[in-house]
């Protein structure tokens, strides 16, 4: 199974769609395909002889062969089938994803070594039914057999072998996937746009009624009217527009402007992924501080950066005022983060009346002042606050202590990831447990990144969120694998007698031993509060657990929620049943 998280965070519905969608599809067994050598004409071109070298689809003499298309489909089944057994450690992009071959969904036609399509192969592709349709390879393709290809009813196209796209190419891939339905497609391979081809490409999905992700992660330049003509995708469009150009090696202030006009005056939300190899300059990042000025649809801005200088910081913290909707800042493949910078990141969004976002998805450490400079980031704001250090893997107790007093008088929604985390220590967590305490203001915190926990460090960690009277409190802790009788014990007694809703999310455990699932079900029992457990790995449960469970869902005292699936839930329904009626 392919589990995939989307982080849109205030798109929480489209967030669940996706994932939902991406991970609910079993994969081809390997056991159901018989592993084929592939010849050398299949490595290096799409082309059968059922074609007859004329590309019509038909036997040679003009008389039409109605098996052809279905011969062909065929051909190409077992040809996806034997890349996923040969090739399956390479890898591909499905739906902006950088999966295994053998990680992407079975309903999904994947061709590896395919250079060349004619219009009949292509056309036999497209009636195919499938989910998705991946070509990387495919570094040749013609108006014709892209106009049959745009016929494909599926919602991910995948074409990162072409390297070029002439006008005519773009015109017929524009067509693709008009309608009701998401899309995704991708031309990673392109290197550059001209003018004309960008002018087809921002045609893709005009007016259609759902979601459109656009990948042009090879560009490597922008001229500013490329740039402004790219911007007019979905304009006008009744939903999200997702634009990817994560590769620019430069990028000018003009420019940046010109994408700054991305999604103005359209009122849907809008998602920019900009990846930039040089020096972000104060002036770019000035241009790219404009977009959605003063407008009241979503932005959501993912930067991906080597470095970030103070003037640039201090120019995207700019970003959003005044904008009476959400914004999303994310900073990719930055592995530090200077103190300075962070200083001036700590305004974004300052005064804001609306949900904020800041995320360092690749930094690595994180040092006491830097932490400091973020403690401050929305102190104040009256809105909800989203601060993610997934990627931080050393964080010592000092920048802990400091970072821990982020909205220490703050009674808005505040929520803090460090993921990158794989071990707790004691100290750790007893100076992580003092983010939050005594503020009634919401709190979420996550460590989904811990594969263990040592009975002590639960102990500190048990005590996170006291004295918070009604304010929600959320602890994932996703990553445990397995959970001893002492440290659940330990666990349990997070918020003790306090009256407020407590999440405690362990969708990582798979097994629960008698004693640990025991501990664990005194969770809150006879307690005043809400209670969510989410356990959703559970393969199984013994009676005993799946009694102890059924009686802590059954508690009386307060709200309890028992999140389960499978054969775990259909345990605790039978425990509950008997339960029942020994009453």
């Amino acid at each position: 199974m392919v589990h995939v998280c989307v982080r849109l965070a205030p798109l929480w519905f489209l967030a669940v769609g996706s994932a939902s969608v991406l991970g609910s599809f079993d994969l081809l067994p390997s056991s159901e395909v018989a592993a084929q050598p592939v010849s050398e004409a299949d490595s290096h071109n799409g082309t059968t002889d059922a074609d007859n070298g004329n590309g019509s689809g038909n036997d040679g003499n003009g008389v039409e062969d109605n098996d052809n298309g279905a011969r062909l489909l065929a051909e190409f089944e077992a040809r996806s089938r034997r890349s996923r057994v040969e090739r399956a450690d390479e890898t591909v992009v499905y739906q902006g994803l950088r999966l295994r071959v053998d990680e992407v969904p079975a309903d999904s036609l994947v061709l590896l070594g395919v250079r060349t399509l004619r219009p009949a192969e292509a056309e036999a592709l497209a009636e195919s039914g499938h989910r998705g349709l991946l070509l990387p390879d495919l570094d040749t393709l013609d108006a014709d057999a892209a106009a049959a290809l745009a016929e494909f009813g599926g919602a991910v196209l995948n074409l990162d072998g072409l390297a070029a796209l002439d006008e005519e190419v773009a015109g017929a891939l524009a067509t693709w996937g008009s309608g009701y339905g998401w899309r995704w497609l991708s031309l990673n391979g392109v290197q550059e746009l001209d003018l004309d081809v960008a002018e087809q490409m921002a045609q893709w999905g005009n007016g259609d009624p759902d979601v459109r992700w656009l990948y042009l992660n090879g560009v490597e330049r922008l001229s500013p009217v490329v740039a402004e003509q790219l911007a007019r995708w979905g304009g006008g469009d009744p939903e999200g527009r997702l634009l990817h150009l994560e590769g620019v090696r430069d990028l000018d202030a003009e420019s940046a402007a010109g994408l700054a006009r991305f999604g103005r005056h359209d009122g849907r939300w809008r998602s920019l992924s900009l990846g930039v190899r040089s020096t972000l300059s104060e002036g770019t990042a000035t241009a790219l501080a404009g977009w959605g000025e003063q407008e009241s649809a979503n932005r959501y801005l993912y930067l991906t950066l080597d470095s970030l200088d103070v003037g640039a910081a201090a120019a995207l913290a700019r970003w959003g005022r005044r904008a009476a909707s959400q914004r999303s800042l994310s900073f990719d493949r930055m592995r530090t983060l200077d103190a300075q910078a962070a200083k001036e990141l700590a305004s974004f969004g300052r005064g804001d009346e609306h949900w904020r976002s800041l995320a360092f998805t690749d930094v690595r450490s994180l040092d006491a002042e830097a932490a400091a400079h973020l403690a401050t980031w929305g102190s104040g704001d009256p809105e909800a606050r989203h601060l993610y250090l997934e990627a931080v893997r050393t964080l010592d107790v000092d920048a802990a202590s400091r970072l821990a007093r982020w909205g220490a008088e703050d009674e808005m929604s505040r929520a803090l990831n460090l993921d990158g985390l794989t071990t707790l220590e004691a100290n750790l967590a007893e100076a992580l447990a003092e983010w939050g305490a005594g503020v009634e203001g919401a709190r979420s915190l996550s460590l989904n990144g811990l594969a263990s926990l040592t009975t002590q460090a639960t102990a500190h960690l048990a005590r996170w969120g006291r004295d918070s009277g009604m304010a929600a409190r959320t602890l994932s802790l996703d990553g445990v694998s397995e959970l001893e009788a002492e440290t659940a014990e330990a666990l349990a007694a997070w918020g003790a007698d306090e009256p407020s809703t407590r999440h405690l999310l362990l969708n990582g455990l798979t097994t629960l031993e008698e004693q640990a699932g025991k501990a664990l079900a005194q969770w809150g029992y006879g307690e005043p509060g809400p209670r969510w457990l989410n356990l959703q790995g559970l393969e199984a449960l013994g009676d005993s657990v799946a009694e102890a469970l059924a009686r802590w869902r059954n508690d009386s005292a307060e709200s309890r929620s028992l999140v389960l699936q499978g054969e775990a839930y259909r345990a605790v329904e039978a425990a509950a049943a008997r339960l029942s009626e020994n009453d």
